[in-house]
C-alpha cells in the first residue's frame, strides 16, 4: 500500500509538473517498491531471463530504430514511451 499511498499524494496548488520535475520519477517508484537487495536482485533476475525487455534493454542501450516499422514486434509496446536521445 505505500505505493498506492504515495502516488495517491495530490499536488500542492500552483505546481508545474513539467517545470518542476528535477527528479527522476522512475527511480522515485522504485525507491518506493523495492525495498531490499534482494528485491533488486530478484526484479533484475526475472528482467535479464524476460525475452521482451530484453529487446527494450538493448534499445535503450544502443538506440531505437528510426522508424516504427523498424522496431521488433516484442518492443512495439514500449515504442511511445522511449526517451529522446
Amino acid at each position: 500500500m505505500v505505493l498506492a499511498d504515495t502516488l495517491s499524494r495530490s499536488c500542492p496548488p500552483g505546481t508545474d509538473l513539467v517545470e518542476d520535475l528535477s527528479f527522476d520519477p522512475l527511480a522515485t517508484v522504485c525507491s518506493v517498491v523495492i525495498r531490499s537487495e534482494g528485491t533488486m536482485e530478484k526484479y533484475q533476475v526475472a528482467t535479464a531471463g524476460d525475452e521482451e525487455l530484453a529487446v527494450v534493454r538493448r534499445y535503450i542501450k544502443s538506440g531505437w530504430p528510426v522508424e516504427r516499422r523498424s522496431c521488433a514486434s516484442r518492443a512495439l509496446p514500449y515504442w511511445d514511451l522511449q526517451q529522446p536521445v
